[in-house]
């Protein structure tokens, strides 16, 4: 494979890679995995055969990284697991000017919520949590998810529905939900 094309799936892929590894295992830990998985990558690249999209492919090498990692001894009996869910809305106001204490506010609480539920994605078991964000965040289909995680399709589904449920008892457990002055869903913690 030619550098020019290497350079061009580095630039592609290691935004969305590092935000993904971000949501597994934290912002700490997620641009030296990212670079761990684009290592492996560009080291393998002759070996890549085509059968899957390259994007699968790549996914799988980083969720097998993130995994390892989430299973290291070192890992586990130092750090906790700190997802990040740095996907808020950016406001979206005309004029500066005419940005609002509510607007403001509304963003501070979205994000506020967002830590929320990710520390309750952080409670789901890995392989749970690497389809739920696989599907959920980065929309990948039950197809393309069961070749990442080289599971069938059938299990796929299973953990995902489980993952769903599981995230679901956890939230109303310890979140009460109602919806705020922009008719959006919110919860605050019990």
């Amino acid at each position: 494979m030619e550098q020019k094309d290497i350079t061009e799936i580095y630039k592609t892929y290691s935004p969305k890679i590092v935000l993904y590894l971000s949501r597994f295992v934290g912002k700490d830990d997620a641009e030296d995995l990212m670079q761990e998985v684009f290592l492996k990558v560009f080291n393998s690249i002759d070996s890549f055969k085509g059968d899957s999209q390259i994007s699968t492919w790549i996914y799988k090498i980083a969720t097998n990284i993130a995994i390892d990692k989430l299973k290291s001894f070192n890992y586990r009996k130092g750090k906790s697991k700190t997802t990040s869910l740095d996907y808020v809305e950016p406001l979206k106001v005309k004029d500066k000017s005419a940005s609002s204490e509510s607007d403001i506010e509304y963003s501070f609480l979205k994000k506020e919520m967002n830590q929320c539920i990710a520390d309750y994605i952080n409670k789901l078991p890995d392989n749970y949590r690497a389809i739920f964000l696989l599907k959920e965040y980065d929309d990948f289909s039950i197809d393309e998810i069961a070749e990442i995680t080289e599971m069938s399709r059938d299990n796929v589904k299973i953990r995902l529905h489980r993952a769903r449920k599981k995230l679901h008892d956890l939230l109303l457990a310890n979140c009460s939900f109602y919806y705020d002055e922009y008719s959006k869903l919110c919860c605050d913690k019990k």
